[in-house]
């Protein structure tokens, strides 16, 4: 993930992020600690590179409600990560508590809803290819991007969950330990990616039928 620092020296990156930011010391910034998104080594491995890549493209959302770190926790472990002694903030009022709380699950949850042109995905990687551009900096793992390039177009269609074409809930109880191993394991999964069936929409859900196929054939 680029050269080594000389011993003592702190990276300078530059904050291409337009609008009303300040740059604060890490230090000072408090993550939320109700905050339910889990962020894998990897996925804040990803970001750090990406963050020397393209420079600082979000500020860290700090609530000017109660000083917590609303949406860009993954950014501070990577600033972190590269030893950077400020960041680029934005404070945003909220009205409530409550909605702090909402607008923070809402950043992540929001993503979920999205869907890739399998198409366009594998000409715009040809063509960063072509200009010699590092595909790394599209967060893409490389059978990511053979999956596109190559394979057939991950994300062309991806329909709604439906339980009358052969698709079931799976419900259990577990400890919250137990959980959080679970959630943690299907999101690593996701994150260096995951083989979809084309039966099934559900990318959580096959990300755990893949950890379990690979726990079977090891």
């Amino acid at each position: 993930m680029g050269k080594d620092k000389p011993a003592g020296q702190k990276r300078e990156i530059r904050v291409a992020c337009a609008g009303a930011v300040e740059l604060v010391p890490t230090g000072q910034l408090q993550p939320h600690p109700e905050n339910p998104h889990r962020h894998p080594s990897k996925q804040v491995e990803k970001l750090a590179y990406l963050i020397i890549q393209h420079g600082w493209r979000h500020p860290i959302i700090v609530s000017t409600r109660s000083g917590f770190i609303i949406k860009g926790h993954c950014r501070l472990l990577a600033a972190k990560k590269l030893e950077c002694e400020k960041v680029p903030v934005q404070y945003q009022d909220y009205d409530s508590l409550e909605q702090e709380r909402a607008d923070m699950i809402a950043d992540n949850i929001i993503e979920e809803f999205g869907e890739w042109d399998g198409q366009k995905m594998a000409d715009i990687l040809c063509e960063l290819d072509t200009a010699n551009f590092p595909l790394a900096a599209t967060a893409l793992d490389q059978e990511q991007i053979e999956n596109y390039v190559n394979g057939p177009k991950l994300g062309d269609h991806t329909p709604e969950p439906n339980p009358q074409k052969g698709l079931r809930t799976f419900e259990c109880y577990l400890t919250e330990q137990q959980f959080d191993t679970v959630t943690c394991a299907i999101d690593e999964q996701i994150a260096s990616g995951v083989d979809m069936d084309v039966a099934n929409p559900d990318k959580r859900g096959n990300a755990l039928y893949q950890i379990l196929r690979n726990e079977n054939t090891d």
